[in-house]
């Protein structure tokens, strides 16, 4: 980021003039460092430049995001609003959206709503990052699950996982097994492991053989070889013994077996 930033410096040096691709470029290379506060200088000084433009405020909003400064991201959406010259676009929502953390989920909903006033076309990236902000709220996700069905651009592997998740912290195992019945493909490694949270904090018991079972046989179509197959075998040996151990200590066999070789 400082490479970048001293080549824009010296810009007025070597009589160039600075436009909006040089910053945006200088904001993604604070994005990589984490220097939230180098993008907010930036973007004021494209304003005294009248350099400014919509793929300059998706470049800030996204370093923001990134660095965990979620009120920025959604200040300045407001302030592309206002704008005439530097509309929003589905880029900046996304962006602005995708910085909300789980604790200020109804923030990234409203995003979702000032899309639509804006005339703005939510799509699956937009639908996801809200999801991915309800993980503590498992109700929502599951409503916002069948809204997306329910629309020509459904639900991927990605909404999935996000609401296995939500119902893995909520500890809604039964939520969580019907949702696996309606999932169009088998999950990856992020999606049994969610699974995985939602039995072990409901202390779901009776349901840990069918999730051993179907991760092993998961595994086994993946990788296909025959030392793979005793490999498999031999971890839902040690799954089943786990049986009589109180749910609790089932989650490192999970782990475990998720991991093996699933990349």
């Amino acid at each position: 980021w400082q490479a970048a930033l001293g080549l824009l410096s010296d810009m007025p040096q070597r009589r160039l003039a600075a436009d909006a691709i040089s910053f945006s470029s200088a904001i993604c290379a604070s994005e990589s460092a984490c220097r939230w506060e180098l993008s907010l200088d930036l973007i004021g000084h494209m304003f005294r430049l009248s350099v400014h433009n919509t793929v300059s405020f998706n470049a800030a909003i996204s370093a923001l995001g990134s660095c965990s400064q979620w009120r920025l991201p959604l200040q300045l959406l407001r302030d592309m609003s206002s704008r005439s010259a530097c509309r929003p676009d589905e880029i900046s929502c996304n962006a602005a959206i995708s910085s909300v953390q789980a604790s200020h989920w109804p923030f990234a909903i409203a995003t979702l709503s000032h899309m639509q006033r804006l005339r703005l076309l939510p799509n699956l990236i937009s639908r996801n990052a809200v999801m991915s902000s309800l993980s503590e709220v498992w109700t929502l996700a599951m409503n916002l699950l069948r809204e997306m069905r329910e629309i020509r651009e459904g639900p991927d592997e990605i909404s999935y996982n996000a609401a296995l998740s939500a119902c893995g912290r909520g500890g809604q195992w039964r939520a969580a097994l019907a949702l696996r019945s309606q999932m169009p493909a088998v999950p990856d490694h992020i999606g049994y492991r969610a699974y995985a949270a939602a039995l072990e904090r409901s202390s779901a018991q009776q349901a840990v053989p069918a999730m051993l079972s179907e991760v092993t046989n998961a595994w086994l179509q993946r990788v296909g070889s025959q030392q793979s197959q005793g490999s498999a075998k031999n971890v839902e040996t040690t799954g089943d013994c786990s049986l009589s151990i109180k749910a609790g200590q089932t989650r490192p066999i999970f782990e475990l077996k998720i991991e093996l070789d699933w990349k």
